[in-house]
């Protein structure tokens, strides 16, 4: 049957082509005309079948030469394709073949087909890949929380989640207390504001200032009932006189407060003065020896470096004065020791607008003012104790004459023994500074010693039951449990007029500094013989 169908389309359709895949589409019929009953081809599928020569079918079965037979169905996958080929009433066949069940992806040898139906289905129907491609995944609508952005989305949310709910929690505080509520997240706090309460006072009462105009004034706190938040705002409403509010905020609108801080400039007290740390001081000693070795080791010094060596060499030789000169045949410095001025060192000229520009900036005088006197002052730091310099510049023929005083607060330490007095003046000095009454009264050139032995007789009654005002110009040495008093000059403020106001003070034990002029003498003499 298969030879004579072949014969007879062998001349309509011409050579069969070459074996090739075969692409089953969805739902194609094929008919051939034969010259016996039609055999029709039904091909349907939902998706493609990879075919090697030409459609997967069961193996060729033997029928009977007369039979009658019901049409046999060829199932290709019950998903990838169907193919159902009635066979003609008078076609002899065997025996009915059973439905073949071929799973996907199952070679399956095809039966024997006419070179001019492999010609007609391989050109009607679609080619496609041996492979069937498999379903592309279906796409999640779930997105990993390992991915960093989702993470971080998340965190935020549930961060604004829990801010909802703090701040629900501090509203209902709020409204138990009787007091408004405010979220400062986003609220415009100015500098002006922040700043009324200290960074420490407001960490320690956790609250905050977050507005104020002027008159009215608002200030936040997480415990509006602690006695440290109730002080703040009575203190702030009285020094700035404006309506303060109490608000109640949470810890995290605390935090927007305090973190504001940060951006507030930083005021720093700024000390004045020229640091000599104890290793400075060592690294000169070996070379500070006498005179001679302090003036090598100046003429090796930086110009940066000069002032810094001749302030070292001075506190080793415990000198109470250093005189910088600028002199015809160079810069002269010399320190007075014991009341004696002792020349230590001749300078190149060279260097005097460096070293006279440095002494005036460290002690806050004008550098570019060199016709007129000036007088300053700063602080030498040491690791345990702070030394100030009092210094005084004059115009010279050749430049400026400066003269630096050192004030060591270990001058005025001394004890009555360490003075120096011999036995006899001892006592007698002794004696007097324990009488009730009376006054006391000590002259001398300057560096003889003055001042440390008045300041020795006054911590000798310095007692918690002795009020002690002094009247000083300028105040050289500052002493705990004193009441030292500043003359000021241009303010009128002389000593005549400081003991005029001292005696109304009530004090016990009266010391100034200076008497150069009749009236303040007799002031301290009737003081001294009267009291008033």
């Amino acid at each position: 049957m298969s030879e004579l169908i072949a014969a007879r389309k062998a001349a309509k359709l011409g050579p069969a082509p070459a074996t090739e895949a075969l692409n089953v589409a969805p739902a194609a019929p094929v008919a051939v005309e034969v010259n016996a009953p039609v055999v029709e081809t039904t091909i349907a599928a939902s998706t493609p079948v990879t075919a090697p020569d030409a459609i997967a079918a069961p193996a060729p079965v033997a029928m009977p030469s007369e039979i009658v037979a019901p049409t046999p169905t060829l199932v290709v996958s019950p998903v990838e394709a169907e193919v159902v080929a009635p066979i003609p009433a008078t076609m002899p066949v065997e025996a009915p073949s059973a439905p073949a069940v071929i799973e996907p992806n199952t070679a399956v040898a095809p039966p024997p087909m006419s070179s001019a139906i492999k010609s007609r289905a391989s050109s009607t129907l679609p080619r496609s890949n041996p492979t069937p491609k498999s379903p592309a995944p279906r796409p999640s609508t779930m997105v990993p929380l390992t991915d960093s952005d989702t993470q971080e989305r998340f965190t935020e949310k549930m961060t604004q989640l829990a801010s909802r709910g703090m701040e629900g929690d501090v509203a209902q505080q709020a409204q138990a207390l009787g007091l408004p509520a405010i979220a400062l997240k986003g609220f415009p706090i100015t500098p002006d504001a922040i700043s009324q309460v200290p960074e420490e006072r407001a960490r320690e009462a956790k609250a905050v200032v977050f507005y104020f105009d002027g008159t009215e004034l608002r200030v936040g706190a997480v415990d509006p009932t602690a006695q440290a938040v109730k002080d703040l705002v009575y203190e702030l409403s009285e020094r700035l006189r404006a309506n303060a509010i109490l608000y109640v905020i949470s810890s995290e609108s605390l935090e927007v407060g305090l973190n504001l801080y940060k951006s507030l400039p930083k005021i720093k007290q700024i000390v004045k003065g020229v640091e000599i740390t104890e290793k400075d001081l060592e690294k000169y000693t070996d070379a500070m020896r006498d005179f001679a070795s302090i003036n090598a080791t100046l003429q090796r010094a930086t110009a940066t470096d000069v002032l810094a060596v001749v302030i070292a060499a001075a506190l080793k030789l415990n000198s109470s004065d250093i005189h910088i000169e600028a002199e015809e045949r160079g810069i002269v410095v010399r320190f007075r020791v014991d009341g004696m001025l002792n020349e230590i060192a001749v300078l190149d000229r060279e260097q005097w607008k460096k070293l006279i520009s440095r002494i005036k900036l460290v002690a806050s005088l004008k550098i570019n003012v060199t016709s007129q006197a000036q007088d300053g002052r700063f602080t030498i730091m040491q690791k345990l104790k702070k030394i100030d310099v009092r210094i005084s510049t004059i115009p010279t023929a050749f430049g400026e004459s400066v003269v630096m005083r050192l004030l060591n607060p270990e001058a005025i330490s001394l004890e009555f023994a360490g003075l120096g007095f011999r036995p006899a003046v001892l006592k007698k000095l002794v004696r007097e500074v324990e009488r009730p009454n009376g006054m006391i009264v000590t002259t001398g050139p300057t560096g003889s010693g003055k001042t440390t032995t008045l300041y020795a007789v006054l911590k000798r009654l310095n007692t918690p039951d002795v009020k002690i005002i002094t009247l000083e110009d300028p105040i050289e040495y500052k002493v705990e449990g004193l009441n030292q008093s500043q003359i000021e000059q241009g303010k009128d403020y002389t000593f005549a007029k400081g003991l005029h106001s001292i005696l109304r003070q009530d004090p016990d034990i009266v010391m100034v500094g200076e008497i150069r002029d009749l009236e303040t003498a007799e002031i301290a003499i009737q003081a001294a013989l009267t009291g008033h």
